[in-house]
C-alpha cells in the first residue's frame, strides 16, 4: 500500500504545471506564468493561436503578458502558412503579408500594377482581391520574407518584375490550389502554432527575440 501511495504522489507531482515568475512592467508586483494557449492578435491577425507558451498574469493590476520566443521565425512561419492557404486571402491577411514584405500601400500598388486605392479596398474588405492578384501578392511577400532573412536587396525588385509578367498569363499553373469559391472573402485561416516547432526555420540568420505585450 505504501508503494502505491508513493507512486500516486509521484504522478501527481509530475503533473504539476511549470511555473515562472517575473516582475510586472505596469505595477512592479510579481507575475506568475504558466504554459497555455494564447491568441496572438498583436501580429495584426485575429486567427493565430500560439500553443504551449508562457503567459504571465499579474494578480495585482490584471496585466497579461505572453512570452513569445523567436518572434521573427514565428512571423515567417505565419507567412508560409498563409502563402499555402487554398482560398483567397482575407483583408487582414493581405495587410499582414504586405507589412511582412516591408512594403507600404503605394509600393505594393506599384509592384502589382494596381492602384493604391485598390490596395486599400482589399485591406479594408470593401473589394475582393482577384485570384491572379492574390497569387502575385503571395509571391512578392514570399520574396520579401526571403529578403528579410537573407538581407538581399535585389530579391524584391526581381519578384516585382516577375509578378508583373505572371499577372499577364494564367497564374493558375503557379498557384493552382487557390480557390475563390468562398462566399466570405473576409474569412481568415485559423492558424495554431507551437513556437517550439520553429526549428525548421532556423537554417538562416536568427532574428532577435523579444516578448510581445498586449496593447
Amino acid at each position: 500500500m505504501a508503494t502505491k501511495g508513493r507512486t500516486s504522489a509521484k504522478k501527481q507531482e509530475m503533473k504539476e504545471p511549470e511555473v515562472k515568475l517575473k516582475k510586472c512592467y505596469d505595477c512592479g508586483q510579481t507575475m506568475q506564468g504558466t504554459r497555455t494557449y494564447y491568441r496572438y492578435t498583436e501580429c495584426g491577425l485575429d486567427s493565430v493561436t500560439l500553443e504551449n507558451i508562457f503567459v504571465f498574469r499579474c494578480g495585482n493590476c490584471g496585466a497579461i503578458v505572453p512570452e513569445i520566443p523567436a518572434i521573427g521565425e514565428l512571423h515567417h512561419m505565419i507567412v508560409l502558412m498563409l502563402i499555402k492557404k487554398d482560398t483567397l486571402l482575407s483583408p487582414r491577411e493581405i495587410r499582414f503579408l504586405r507589412k511582412m514584405a516591408g512594403l507600404n500601400g503605394k509600393e505594393l500598388s506599384s509592384t502589382l500594377g494596381a492602384s493604391a486605392s485598390t490596395i486599400s479596398r482589399w485591406e479594408n474588405g470593401s473589394r475582393k482581391i482577384s485570384k491572379k492578384a492574390d497569387a502575385a501578392l503571395r509571391l512578392v511577400c514570399f520574396a520579401g520574407m526571403l529578403q528579410d532573412i537573407l538581407r538581399d536587396q535585389d530579391i524584391v525588385p526581381m519578384a516585382a518584375r516577375f509578378s508583373k509578367v505572371l499577372s499577364e498569363v494564367d497564374i493558375r499553373n503557379i498557384l493552382a490550389k487557390i480557390s475563390d469559391d468562398s462566399d466570405d472573402a473576409s474569412d481568415s485561416k485559423a492558424l495554431s502554432i507551437d513556437p517550439r516547432d520553429l526549428s525548421q526555420l532556423n537554417s538562416g540568420p536568427r532574428l532577435p527575440e523579444r516578448s510581445a505585450t498586449p496593447p
